[in-house]
Formats: structure tokens, sequence, C-alpha cells
């Protein structure tokens, strides 16, 4: 929940690689080496908005993309 007390999107591996225009590889790297910040849900991986905003914004993800 975000500081407004509204829920924020969450998105799978697949549908931000889709969102980013990258492989799904580079989100799974991200999130297995602790810049992106991820909820396990089952077997799937969610990535909240704000840690996204948040990496994109790291040089990290620069260097990714």
């Amino acid at each position: 929940m975000g500081p407004d007390g509204v829920i924020e999107p969450h998105y799978t591996g697949a549908a931000l690689a889709k969102l980013l225009a990258v492989n799904p590889e580079t989100i799974r790297r991200a999130a297995a080496s602790g810049k992106l910040p991820s909820v396990r849900v089952g077997r799937e991986r969610r990535y909240t908005e704000s840690a996204v905003r948040e990496w994109l914004g790291s040089p990290d993800a620069r260097r990714a993309a």
C-alpha cells in the first residue's frame, strides 16, 4: 500500500519486461541481485510500481537497459 493508502499496481516479470521493452532476463537478474525489490506470489515474482520507478532512476537500471 502506498503512502496515501491506495494499493499501487503490481507487475509480473513478463508484463514489466514487455512494458519496458527489455528481455525478461533483465528483470529477473535485477530482482535476483536485490536491485529491484519484488514479492513472491506462488511461483511468480511481482514488482510494485514504486519499486520499478525507484529502480529505473538508479544508475544500475540505465546500464541494464
